[in-house]
């Protein structure tokens, strides 16, 4: 047996670092539906909700002022803004998304029944959307004790984050055009 002097020792430099780069990785985003679905496994159905604060259809199916001269309908499209948040309340967690879904209006007519079909589609798709990116922004650790921790994923772009006031704000300017 040796004793302590008989060992070798080595230095051992340890740096701690408070940045790191995110290497990203080109991985295609859980759907909605799978989203809940996780969300009511690790917070129960009472846990989270979505909160829509604003849906709204900016649609460019408006006729000119001038009959003669109207916007042939393949051209036009359908397009809803979204504003939405997950809330985490046990958490005191939100994740606010703002988002627009626009589907291109191939051959319908504005008044068959397949319209209002693909109006209510793509009203579908922006809500799914915003809740779909809302749920990214969300960083959830899920430890084998059965503790959860939560924390919204700073964002790099300046959409990304906004408060409630700025929130408001897009709204108000998204109703003036």
């Amino acid at each position: 047996m040796g004793s302590l002097g008989d060992t070798q020792c080595s230095e051992l430099q340890v740096h701690l670092g408070t940045r790191h780069k995110v290497v990203q990785h080109n991985t295609l985003a859980l759907n909605s539906s799978r989203c809940q679905e996780l969300a009511n496994h690790y917070f129960g159905f009472n846990g989270w909700s979505k909160r829509i604060i604003k849906l709204q259809d900016l649609s460019n199916l408006e006729e000119g002022e001038n009959e003669d001269i109207v916007t042939p309908l393949q051209k036009q499209s359908l397009k809803f803004f979204c504003a939405l948040e997950v809330v985490l309340p046990s958490h005191e967690c939100r994740s606010p998304r703002v988002v627009m879904a626009e589907e291109a209006l191939d051959k319908l007519e504005e008044g068959s029944l397949s319209f209002p079909m693909e109006r209510k589609v793509t009203q579908k798709l922006a809500i799914q959307k915003a809740m779909r990116d809302a749920f990214q922004k969300l960083l959830i650790v899920a430890l084998e004790s059965g503790k959860i921790a939560v924390a919204h994923r700073p964002c790099e772009e300046v959409t990304d984050a906004r408060t409630e006031e700025e929130l408001q704000d897009l709204i108000q300017f998204g109703e003036q055009d």
